[in-house]
């Protein structure tokens, strides 16, 4: 375990990636990403807040290939490129039909990108390299929506209806065998294989996400009481993941149920479910986590209190 007592670099940990002996932690804070080893030692951090060259205002995804990282940064929408020692090496731009911070990554040079339904599909397959190679896969919840009245949103939060710009968003992941599509607006998982082909679908909506919607109304509730036209958005997952063997799926549970995370083979044959007591004592529940590529461990980041956690992971066994 990573804690301010044992590192102070540490504000603010939003996303992590466990890829070949390191650790990656992108810190939010800081607007910084730091290397650890597997035990928990800070070998060095690499980028910083801005504009230029190897710089970035928020990283929501990142990758590992071989020895190089991969960092979307969608304030200007590029995915920057540096090797394992933090060095910088390139950037590229990258663009799609709705750009989105969910994105899921085939290659260095191949992703995944959700739609919001437009061009009546979930998401779509993007090639740096090849404009043509792009394709639409899955089918919309609802039909898109081209623009939305944010007040009328709220009024149909209020009244218990899940409003059409919640309905198609997805969060994506991707192994060898094909692409995961998780629906936060019903808690559907869904594999595809990398041709756009569905594969498989499973319905998770399992006890573990009680209350989650119950809190989404709450939540939206106490907005329009101060009078705000904003609303919180229904996540049944706060990340998804994925490892050689298949996808597992942080779930958005509420007290008193633990920090669970659920896994599915490749080929959907069960769902297995894994809790981790403890950590719902936390004064924030872990919104991100990493399995190690021996799929040994899983790490969690405790986004508001500067920590790390790691635990053995059990999961496909």
């Amino acid at each position: 375990m990573i804690t301010p007592e044992t590192n102070q670099n540490l504000v603010t940990p939003l996303g992590i990636l466990s890829h070949k002996d390191q650790l990656v932690v992108y810190d939010s804070g800081s607007v910084a990403m730091f290397v650890f080893d597997s035990n928990g030692n800070q070998q060095f951090k690499f980028g910083r807040s801005g504009e230029g060259p190897g710089e970035f205002r928020f990283i929501p995804e990142f990758w590992g290939f071989g020895d190089n990282y991969y960092l979307f940064n969608p304030s200007s929408a590029k995915i920057i490129q540096y090797d394992t020692g933090g060095n910088y090496i390139s950037e590229s731009s990258i663009e799609a039909s709705n750009m989105s911070y969910y994105m899921a990554a085939k290659s260095p040079r191949q992703f995944y990108i959700p739609t919001a339904g437009q061009q009546n599909a979930l998401f779509e397959f993007v090639d740096l390299d090849d404009e043509d190679a792009g394709f639409m896969i899955g089918t919309p919840v609802a039909p898109p929506s081209d623009g939305y009245d944010m007040k009328q949103v709220q009024e149909q939060v209020l009244s218990g209806q899940i409003p059409e710009m919640m309905r198609n968003q997805v969060i994506l992941s991707s192994n060898k065998s094909g692409v995961y599509s998780f629906q936060q607006s019903n808690a559907l998982l869904q594999k595809f294989t990398h041709s756009g082909e569905l594969e498989w679908e499973l319905d998770l909506g399992i006890p573990a996400t009680e209350g989650v919607y119950e809190q989404f109304l709450e939540a939206n509730k106490a907005i329009a009481d101060r009078g705000q036209e904003m609303v919180s958005m229904l996540q049944y997952a706060a990340k998804i993941d994925t490892t050689d063997n298949g996808v597992a799926l942080l779930l958005n549970t509420v007290d008193p149920n633990p920090v669970t995370v659920l896994w599915v083979p490749d080929d959907g044959s069960e769902i297995q479910e894994i809790q981790f007591p403890g950590l719902e004592t936390a004064e924030s529940r872990p919104r991100s986590f990493t399995i190690s590529k021996e799929e040994s461990t899983i790490y969690f980041a405790g986004t508001m209190e500067g920590i790390v956690y790691n635990s053995e992971w059990s999961g496909g066994f």
